[in-house]
């Protein structure tokens, strides 16, 4: 919904969902070694905080690259 109010085609929404996908993907492939080295608390802490980043930049992105990239 946001990237219409943004004017950006409906294939960016597309984009969006295979880039939402790959990082999914890239978070459940990785999460295990991350938590064995580095410990559960401290990655649950660093993924929100990134989830944070993430939403903020894709909600006050005024282009369509910035809120894909949030």
């Amino acid at each position: 919904m946001h990237l219409r109010t943004l004017g950006a085609p409906t294939a960016a929404s597309a984009t969006a969902f295979a880039l939402y996908s790959a990082a999914m993907a890239a978070g459940r492939l990785t999460g295990d070694r991350l938590t064995a080295a580095f410990g559960a608390p401290t990655v649950v802490r660093a993924g929100a905080l990134l989830a944070t980043a993430g939403l903020t930049v894709g909600v006050i992105g005024n282009s369509t690259p910035l809120a894909l990239t949030g």
